[in-house]
């Protein structure tokens, strides 16, 4: 079975200079965990996800291992909604997105 016959073509994208706060509306709406970045023509350049977005905005957070709760250092709340309201996508972005060709069977993709 090869790749075209498993994936989507209608994907919901976003572009670099996107703020975060458009890229989470977009996963909300969506209910995608993260979105492929293209620029001018449709040009892949890299993919933003939750994590991605989590980890641009607290990144010790992101990176612990421990469990997850606010006791301790609290981050600035207000800081953080003017961060997503200003960062932006290509700030945050996974770079380069890993693809493969749609002709590609589906095992090597899965490798």
């Amino acid at each position: 079975m090869r790749v075209l016959e498993l994936m989507k073509t209608h994907v919901i994208k976003t572009h670099p200079a996107a703020t975060l706060r458009d890229a989470v509306d977009m996963m909300d709406l969506y209910q995608v965990s993260g979105l492929p970045v293209v620029e001018d023509e449709d040009r892949l350049v890299g993919v933003v996800t939750e994590f991605d977005v989590i980890n641009a905005l607290l990144p010790h957070y992101a990176d612990s291992a421990a469990p997850r709760t606010w006791a301790g250092e609290k981050p600035d709340l207000e800081a953080l909604v003017d961060a997503v309201r200003s960062r932006t996508v290509g700030e945050a972005m996974t770079s380069p997105a890993v693809s493969i060709d749609e002709n590609a069977d589906v095992l090597e993709a899965a490798s």
